[in-house]
Order: structure tokens, then sequence, then C-alpha cells
């Protein structure tokens, strides 16, 4: 799992954000360090699932890499134009080791440590109106 470090900062510097399929959900300070200290459960050792944060810049849009496909998730400027593309993998192969590439050379891995300290801060600039 790849995170953008400017959507980590958007969601945290603003009070709504958009959720596919939902549309527009308003999270208090609280309720945003409450969500991403999920992805310190989903980042933890022997879950067979790595999270990794970059700064990479790459096009508005979530891929989930399936067994045979890819999923991806284009927003749109409101629920109604929001995309969900289907790809079978077998189509996509350069968009894969671009990713990879990202993965490998623009990016670390966010472990408990680091999301830790990153939430500790958060919470605290939320007890200081920030």
């Amino acid at each position: 799992m790849m995170i953008n470090a400017a959507g980590v900062n958007h969601f945290t510097e603003n009070p709504s954000t958009r959720v596919p399929l939902l549309g527009e959900l308003r999270f208090d300070r609280q309720e945003q360090v409450a969500y991403l200290a999920a992805y310190e459960d989903i980042a933890q050792e022997g879950k067979g699932v790595s999270v990794y944060l970059t700064k990479s810049e790459f096009p508005q849009c979530a891929i989930l890499v399936l067994k045979d496909s890819l999923l991806v998730y284009l927003p749109g400027q409101d629920v109604q134009q929001e995309q969900f593309i289907s790809l079978p993998r077998v189509l996509c192969d350069r968009l894969l080791p671009g990713l990879e590439v990202i993965l490998r050379k623009e990016s670390i891995p966010l472990d408990s440590a680091l999301l830790s300290t990153y939430l500790g801060t958060l919470a605290a600039a939320g007890n200081h109106g920030g």
C-alpha cells in the first residue's frame, strides 16, 4: 500500500474529505488521528501488507492491485462523477513496473514508530487549536 504524503497533509489540514462511494465526510482532529491510527494496525509486521509513504506526484487516483486485475478509482467533482475502472492485469505491464520504481526509489516504509510520532504531533497540534 502506497500513501501520498500530500494526501495525508490534505486530510489533516481540512475538516472534510471525499470518501469513495460516500461523498464528503467531516472529521474533527480527534477523528482524523483515530482514522490514521488504523494504518498502524495495517502496517504491523506479519500482516502481509506493507505501507509506504511517498512524495511522488501522480494523478489523483487510487489503484488496487488484485490477483488478475487492477481496480482504479478516479474521483470526480462529486460522487456522481466518480469512476471505478477494472483493467485486466496482463494489460498493465507498463504501469506496474512504474509503481515499483516509485515504491523503491521515492518512498519510505511507514512503520509503527514513524506513524506514532506523527500521530502524537497531530494530536498535540489539535489540542492547541492547530
